[in-house]
C-alpha cells in the first residue's frame, strides 16, 4: 500500500499516468481488504476518473467496490446502479454476486442469500455467491448452512486462477468457521 500510494505522484510523463487507474484500483482494493470504507470509495472514484472510456477488469473493480461501500452505507440503490455499470462493462451478469455481498455488507440477509441463489446459476463471481451465502446463513443462526457453504466456498475459491488478498482472508474465515462447532 505503501508503494502504490507513492505512483500517482511518481507518475510524470503521459505513458505513466495512462496507467495511473490501474494503481487507483489496487489501491481501492486494499483500502477495502482493511476495511477503510473512505479510502475504498476515494481511489475507487480517482480509478474512474483516471480510466478515461477504459473499460477492463480494473474499471469493473472500481465500480463494484464502490457498490459495497454504498451497501454499508444501506445505499441499496447507489450498490445496484454501480454493479449495473460494471455488469454493462463485462458485458454479462458476472457482478451479481457482488451485488449479494453489498446487500450483506448492509445487513439485508435475505435479499442478500436471493440474489447469491440467483447467482450461482449465472457466470462470475460464484465463489463470492457462496460467501455470501455462509456468512448469511450464519448470522441467521442456520449454522448447517452456513457450514455446506464456507465448505462450497473453498471448493470453488481453491479452482480460482489466481487469489486477491480478500480471497486468502475469506478463506481462512471459511476455515475458522469449519472448525468451530
Amino acid at each position: 500500500l505503501d508503494i502504490l500510494l507513492l505512483a500517482p505522484e511518481q507518475a510524470h510523463n503521459d505513458f505513466q499516468k495512462k496507467f495511473l487507474y490501474e494503481v487507483h484500483a489496487r489501491i481501492a482494493r486494499l483500502y477495502a481488504y482493511f476495511e477503510d470504507e473512505q479510502n475504498t470509495e476515494k481511489y475507487a472514484k480517482l480509478a474512474l476518473e483516471s480510466a478515461g472510456s477504459r473499460t477492463d477488469v480494473h474499471v469493473q473493480t472500481a465500480h463494484y467496490l464502490l457498490a459495497i461501500v454504498a451497501g454499508r452505507r444501506k445505499d441499496f440503490k447507489a450498490a445496484e446502479a454501480e454493479i449495473k455499470k460494471a455488469n454493462e462493462l463485462a458485458g454479462s451478469e458476472a457482478y451479481k454476486c457482488a451485488l449479494a455481498f453489498a446487500y450483506w455488507a448492509g445487513n439485508d440477509l435475505n435479499k442478500a442469500i436471493a440474489i447469491a441463489k440467483d447467482g450461482i446459476k449465472s457466470e462470475g463471481q460464484l465463489a463470492v455467491c457462496t460467501l455470501v451465502l455462509a456468512r448469511s446463513y450464519g448470522a441467521l443462526g442456520n449454522q448447517k448452512a452456513a457450514k455446506e457453504n464456507y465448505e462450497s466456498y473453498l471448493r470453488k475459491s481453491d479452482n480460482l486462477d489466481s487469489k486477491s488478498i480478500l480471497v486468502v482472508r475469506y478463506r481462512e474465515e471459511a476455515v475458522k468457521a469449519l472448525e468451530s462447532p
